[in-house]
């Protein structure tokens, strides 16, 4: 039976979630005393972990998950080598306390939660069997091993050859707030608890005894074990065999663990130095070579945004075989703002492997922080033009024209690139496909120049034929340039007459390199005049942030002011301050305009040499998507109402100021990109922490749009950024195999 509470599907039998016979999950893999820390894989409502067991061993199980009870309560359940359950579940966490094994062979672990049904919650797992050397190891009269319960979650597990009628004492002392079991032949023979836990009993039988530690709640911390018997000598006990596993039938390579330092609030330059930490794992056959990539993403790890340093060349693994990076690396001219880091193995995909979808680590819970010195460069583009015009696809077309350098430092490198408007009935050129490849350029020196006309170029198939092409120069402003509305041309796109209402004068302050936060105050002037023979209604004036130069309108930096009428012919001046809005940190491009909502020609205008620069302070909201679920069924018509499944929580201390909940499809399955919103997004004003906003409130109409086929669906919160959180790895969720007709 299923019941709906705040929009996350609760499951009222555990049989409905785990062991089913009929439900296929793909099975990991766990040893006695392992502990694995990891999240949930997008759209995963249950996961399963193999191991091998003996008939009359005691096992052990904690699954550990620390989001609020209300929105996921643990559960896990072990189903025996015949497909019988062996065990239930404990009411605060996932704690299974000594339970027997009933048989020999391989046992299935599950875990999930019973309140969520397609969660990215952290988790830890961790798994004891007695009569095994689990992590700990043995240990021996008289021994004192001082160890630690790391993660919060760990249990560890130490074995001891006992006889009959030994006095043993145990002792565990220190931080923890330790739990501690002692396990025998046949059971649990005593326990304790504290920070100074002790366990004093005369041995009934001979045998293997096990020594089962944890935390209260789960909670971590150092402890020392000590030991002490009659003093005889204690015989080494013979370990159960091991089964071989068998290797995976294709390679596989796993990225297993990732970490970068350092991060956000620290400040970092080009040239600077950042440490990359990592481990591949190949449980499949040998792998070729391949490379390790560092990514920077500005959307939590969702999409791979830019290169950040220089990659890794890897040999190649055995089966079986790990690799390990753990070195400096130095940072690229990245643009200026904050990056979720991504280790990425085997991106070009030279290695044919058994799961592709493990080639990645989006590294949680820590953001990088670029700000780049302000340079004296300034990259231009001079007399622009391509031949023929517009450019035929599959031809060869040859530009004329410069790019240079009017500054007077060094530039670095950039590519030079060549783009197709869509051009009809635009009043500005927008950026709708590249039309042939690019040109990169290492570098150029103050007062070098480029000379387009050596470098023709084959015009991609496909490309239209009526479309005017331009020149863009250091789109990915990978240079600090003080001015970059001179970094582009189209010279076949032509205004066909002058705005009604112009804007002969743009300008700001401050600008960079002065640092702006939220709420500091932007002063414009800006001079407009009526061209045409009638007065004009009021009109809006709207004040952008560009980060192309001016050529897209990217975010508003502030609150718009209506003014008018004016009247034929008659110029006005406007002299105003507003407060900068919560924007994405970086530099930005400001760009006026002028009765824009109306269509058709408006005034626009570009503040040309200088930019804006927004610096945030961290913010300690922390937004996150939880159980998220969209339509009640995987296959869906356009312009059907659906219902949606899960919450958008603060987790964080600080209200989250305003931000967007979006919907978005990707055809990609494996790896989600942003392709195209499949509904109305919802407007968020601010959160308050541990406040949230159920989805099951907010039914959505498809949009009659989206096209019809295979598609992965997913929430997206704060896409544009305006909430500055340290993690934004939790900011989305995505579930596979929905078909849209």
């Amino acid at each position: 039976m299923l019941l709906s509470r705040h929009g996350i599907w609760k499951f009222i039998s555990l049989s409905l979630v785990f062991g089913a016979p009929a439900m296929r999950v793909d099975a990991k893999s766990i040893s006695p005393g392992q502990t694995i820390k990891d999240n949930w894989d997008l759209g995963e409502s249950v996961r399963r972990y193999d191991f091998d067991g003996t008939a009359g061993q005691y096992m052990y199980v904690l699954f550990l998950e620390k989001s609020d009870e209300d929105l996921f309560e643990p559960a896990v359940e072990v189903v025996a080598p015949d497909d019988s359950s062996v065990s239930d579940r404990d009411k605060e966490m996932a704690f299974l306390r000594c339970v027997r094994l009933p048989s020999t062979g391989k046992y299935k672990l599950y875990i999930g939660g019973i309140l969520c049904r397609a969660c990215q919650a952290k988790f830890v797992l961790s798994l004891i069997l007695t009569d095994h050397p689990n992590d700990g190891g043995d240990i021996v009269y008289g021994q004192t091993i001082a160890a630690d319960i790391n993660p919060d979650g760990d249990m560890d597990g130490y074995r001891f050859y006992g006889r009959s009628g030994d006095p043993v004492t145990i002792q565990v002392a220190g931080s923890l707030n330790s739990r501690v079991d002692l396990v025998g032949p046949n059971g649990l023979v005593a326990n304790a608890s504290g920070t100074n836990a002790v366990i004093a009993r005369t041995l009934s039988e001979s045998g293997n005894y096990t020594i089962v530690i944890w935390g209260k709640d789960g909670d971590g911390g150092t402890y020392t074990l000590s030991l002490t018997g009659p003093g005889v000598p204690t015989p080494t006990p013979t370990p159960p065999p091991q089964p071989t596993p068998t290797p995976l039938p294709l390679p596989d390579l796993r990225v297993s663990q990732a970490d970068v330092a350092p991060v956000a609030p620290t400040r970092l330059q080009p040239g600077n130095p950042i440490t990359f930490s990592c481990t591949i794992e190949n449980p499949g056959q040998p792998a070729n070579p391949f490379w390790l990539e560092f990514w920077g993403s500005r959307t939590g790890g969702l999409t791979l945004d830019a290169f950040i340093a220089d990659s890794q060349a890897v040999a190649g693994l055995d089966v079986w075989g790990t690799y390990t990076f753990n070195n400096p690396r130095t940072l690229y001219a990245v643009p200026d703002g904050p990056y979720t880091v991504v280790m990425v193995a085997d991106r070009p995909n030279q290695v044919g492997e058994y799961d592709e979808g493990n080639n990645r680590r989006v590294i949680a819970g820590k953001r990088i922080l670029t700000l780049r010195p302000q340079t004296q460069v300034d990259l231009a583009v001079d007399n622009f033009c391509v031949q023929p015009n517009p450019p035929l696809s599959g031809s060869v077309a040859t530009f004329s024209g410069y790019v240079r350098n009017l500054g007077t430092q060094n530039s670095g490198p950039f590519w030079i690139e060549f783009w197709q408007t869509s051009g009809a009935g635009l009043p500005y050129p927008d950026l709708r496909r590249m039309i042939c490849d690019s040109i990169y350029i290492a570098n150029l020196a103050p007062g070098g120049q480029i000379n387009l006309g050596a470098y023709p170029r084959a015009i991609y198939p496909n490309i239209s034929t009526t479309a005017p092409t331009g020149i863009f120069v250091d789109r990915l402003d990978t240079v600090n340039e003080t001015d970059e509305t001179n970094n582009y041309q189209f010279p076949s796109f032509e205004i066909a007459a002058m705005p009604d209402i112009d804007i002969t004068l743009a300008d700001f302050s401050p600008a960079a390199p002065t640092e702006l936060q939220p709420g500091n105050l932007l002063s414009f002037d800006v001079d407009f005049i009526n061209r045409s023979a009638t007065a004009t209604d009021l009109f809006w004036v709207e004040f952008w942030g560009s980060r192309t130069g001016g050529i897209t309108l990217d975010t508003f930096l502030c609150d718009s002011i209506q003014i008018g009428p004016l009247a034929a012919g008659a110029s006005f001046h406007l002299d105003l301050d507003r407060s900068l809005y919560a924007i994405s940190d970086g530099p930005y491009t400001v760009v006026v305009t002028a009765n824009r909502p109306a269509g058709g020609l408006y005034g626009r205008r570009a503040v040309t040499g200088k930019r804006l620069l927004m610096i945030r302070p961290q913010s300690l909201a922390n937004v996150q998507v939880l159980g998220f679920a969209f339509a009640a069924t995987k296959v869906i018509a356009r312009g059907q109402t659906v219902p949606l499944a899960g919450v958008v929580m603060n987790a964080g201390s600080q209200p989250t100021g305003p931000f967007w909940i979006e919907f978005w499809a990707s055809r990609d399955q494996q790896y989600p990109t942003l392709e195209r919103f499949v509904c109305d997004s919802i407007p968020v004003s601010s959160l308050a922490p541990g406040q949230y906003i159920g989805l099951q409130d907010y039914p959505r109409l498809i949009y009659n749009t989206l096209p019809p086929g295979a598609w992965a669906i997913g929430c997206f919160v704060d896409r544009e950024d305006m909430i500055n959180e340290t993690d934004e790895t939790d900011n989305y969720s995505f579930i596979g195999g929905y078909q849209v007709y």
